[in-house]
Order: structure tokens, then sequence, then C-alpha cells
């Protein structure tokens, strides 16, 4: 019986991977340093409210999982809108993460291919997994993709493994 449930729990996992994502709606977020993220549908924008400077507009709604800011405001790690999740189709060419700064200015991007192959990503029912995540640590954000690799994208642009 224990096997069974098991198993059953293993089998699923993978498919809640491909739950379908809520509708858009309005969200506001406090991040730690006291940083305010809003997004808001009908005016696809999303607003940075850092604690000690101006507000700044990012031209376009999204998902509050997939918005990184650093803690003091002053960038913005934007992730795949679809966060941790990718087309089949895996396409090498695919921007991942995105980097803003104020007014709202696009300054980097990163493709897929510059941090792993899309055969080396995990499947899941209709998607293939291609991060376990990020953290903000002195100057930079660090993420640990699928295949293992441990990176740094700092706010001067450069992407390292750790």
């Amino acid at each position: 019986m224990i096997r069974r449930l098991l198993m059953a729990v293993i089998i699923c996992t993978p498919a809640l991977a491909d739950t379908p994502l809520p509708p858009a709606e309005d969200w506001r977020v406090t991040h730690s340093g006291g940083v305010i993220v809003e997004s808001v549908v009908e005016t696809e924008q999303t607003t940075i409210t850092p604690p000690s400077s101006p507000a700044w507009i990012l031209p376009f709604w999204a998902l509050s999982f997939a918005i990184h800011p650093s803690p003091d405001g002053a960038f913005v790690l934007v992730s795949s809108l679809g966060a941790n999740l990718l087309s089949w189709e895996g396409n090498p060419d695919a921007i991942v993460l995105r980097l803003y700064r104020p007014p709202g200015d696009l300054i980097a991007t990163i493709p897929l291919r510059s941090i792993m192959q899309p055969e080396d990503m995990q499947r899941t029912v209709s998607h293939y997994a291609w991060i376990m995540g990020y953290v903000w640590s002195e100057n930079g954000w660090l993420f640990e993709t699928n295949d293992g690799q441990n990176w740094r994208f700092g706010k001067n642009l450069s992407l390292n493994r750790r």
C-alpha cells in the first residue's frame, strides 16, 4: 500500500509543474530592503518603488514570481514569464533573464544557451524546467540551473559560474 502511494506521488509530481497559471491579476509585494513592486494588468505596467529613491516603471505586467528586485530597488532581474518553465521547443536563443534599471531601461539579456543546453533541461509533461530559484547576494543574483550549475549574475552585467 505504501509503495503504491509513493508511486502515485512520484508519477504526479511532474504534473504539478504543468498546472495552468492563474489568470492575470493586479498584485503588490514588499521585498527585502523595503522595495515595493506592484504590477497592474489594465495599464500593463510594473512599478518599482525603492525605499529611498523615486519610483520607476517597467512597461509590462508580469507575474510576481518573475520579478526580482535588488534590495535597493536600483535594478530588477526579470525571469522568463513562465518562471522556471520553458516550452518544449527548447529554443537555445530564448531569453530567460532580463536586467532593468531606472527609468525602465533594459540593460542586459541572457539567452538560454549562455547558461545551459536545452538537452540538459528537466522535462515535465508539457514544458522544460530550467532553473531552481534566485537569491540576492552582494551585488548580484545567485541561481542554480536544473543541470546542477550554480551561477551569479551581477549588477555589473557579469555572468559567472560559482
